[in-house]
């Protein structure tokens, strides 16, 4: 059983080499469209997905609800299918959400410029000026996306397990290589990788129905699950949505028991 997140630049092989990946492995491919999919579901509106995939935000999305709201059903999403076992999660951040995940293997897949470019013009049929054009772009917008969701820069070294130059090492020893190192720690560390995805899920699913289902005014909402056991923390202005927070973070299947550490914190003058 094995869960994969892929960063990648543009121009560097990132889905030939998964697709293979996914086929030789019988991995589920999860990408751009499936995450789309899913987060449809959760009723995150297709303009907002658009408007935030992979992008790099405009001033004013910082201190949009759209962008808190997309941020949270893109980790409940990325959560849930790690959780499936067996896929490899192309981009979204995904290195990022499932860091301190035991088990999962993330790679980054980098090439020298002058090679990207010239995989973009032959797969494009473009001139050598826009293929660069193309190249700057994309790079732009991950680490915006990256620095504004995540506060991180995507290219840390630390982010990842491998990064794989894909100009220098051909397919078939990439594929090799990460064959051999996903048969190695197939099953280690699987129990371990399940149950603290299982409390990551169910904190991430308490945040949801607080904020963007109840709509509970609760500022700096965080939420720690241990085996069931949550934890609530953050600030309102009210008792009673103290009260309701507990109430609907009971009503989230698998929670156990609920420690209401929400403050009441009442502005001067009301």
């Amino acid at each position: 059983m094995s869960v994969l997140t892929i960063s990648r630049q543009l121009g560097s092989l990132d889905l030939e080499i998964a697709q293979e990946l996914a086929r030789t492995q019988r991995l589920s491919l999860i990408d751009k469209e499936e995450i789309e999919k899913k987060l449809q579901e959760y009723k995150v509106e297709k303009k907002n997905i658009e408007r935030f995939d992979e992008r790099k935000p405009g001033f004013w999305d910082a201190f949009s609800a759209d962008r808190d709201i997309y941020l949270h059903y893109l980790k409940l999403a990325i959560l849930e299918y790690a959780r499936q076992d067996n896929c490899i999660i192309i981009g979204r951040g995904a290195q990022v959400i499932l860091e301190n995940v035991p088990g999962v293997l993330r790679l980054r897949f980098v090439s020298a410029p002058e090679i990207r470019a010239q995989r973009l013009q032959e797969e494009l049929n473009c001139n050598e000026n826009h293929a660069y054009k193309l190249m700057m772009k994309s790079d732009h917008e991950r680490a915006g996306f990256h620095r504004f969701f995540f506060d991180v820069d995507w290219t840390r070294d630390e982010l990842y397990d491998i990064v794989l130059n894909t100009g220098t090492l051909p397919k078939e020893t990439i594929l090799d290589i990460l064959t051999r190192f996903m048969e190695e720690r197939s099953e280690k560390r699987k129990e371990e990788r399940n149950k603290k995805l299982d409390d990551l899920i169910l904190s991430q699913q308490v945040v949801v129905k607080i904020l963007y289902e109840a709509k509970l005014p609760v500022r700096f909402l965080e939420v720690r699950s241990t085996g069931g056991d949550v934890v609530l923390e953050g600030v309102t202005e009210s008792h009673s949505v103290v009260s309701a927070a507990e109430t609907i973070a009971k009503e989230v299947r698998g929670v156990k028991s609920v420690e209401n550490r929400l403050s009441v914190v009442v502005h001067i003058g009301s």
